[in-house]
């Protein structure tokens, strides 16, 4: 059966993405934050909120992972509140989830691993999501 016309299908959009870009991208936001939680919590957490949207922009505009970085940054600028509270609480939020996990059911290695696969299906998905609509959302808006 062929697939619908205008519809895009899962393999589709993974065998399209640019995955060295998103893999070098990542790379670079995990030293931007590391580094700001190395010298102090605020620095690092202001790395998290200004590059949170580089993902969804690197794709979205077809940016390096260095542009995409800063774009994120000046999309970020214009309204750093909405931003905290869409994409760097529940990217927090999520990652204490499964530690609040282990901490409630213990630390068993099966345990352990099924948490992590229930919060990248459900929790990691939804940030993602969150992220992506906020993205969308702050281009909108400046185009408008």
């Amino acid at each position: 059966m062929a697939p619908r016309r205008g519809r895009t299908g899962g393999a589709e959009v993974a065998r399209t993405l640019p995955w060295g870009r998103l893999v070098w991208l990542s790379v670079l936001w995990f030293l931007a934050v590391a580094g700001g939680l190395l010298l102090a919590i605020v620095p690092g957490l202001i790395a998290l909120t200004l590059f949170s949207l580089s993902g969804p922009v690197l794709v979205r505009e077809d940016l390096t992972a260095v542009q995409a970085l800063r774009r994120s940054a000046r999309l970020v600028r214009r309204r750093p509140l909405l931003v905290v509270l869409t994409a760097v609480l529940p990217f927090v939020g999520e990652i204490y989830v499964s530690d609040l996990a282990a901490e409630l059911f213990g630390h068993s290695v099966g345990l352990e691993v099924v948490v992590e696969v229930l919060a990248a299906l459900f929790l990691a998905s939804s940030v993602g999501l969150l992220e992506v609509v906020t993205t969308h959302q702050l281009i909108a808006a400046e185009s408008a």
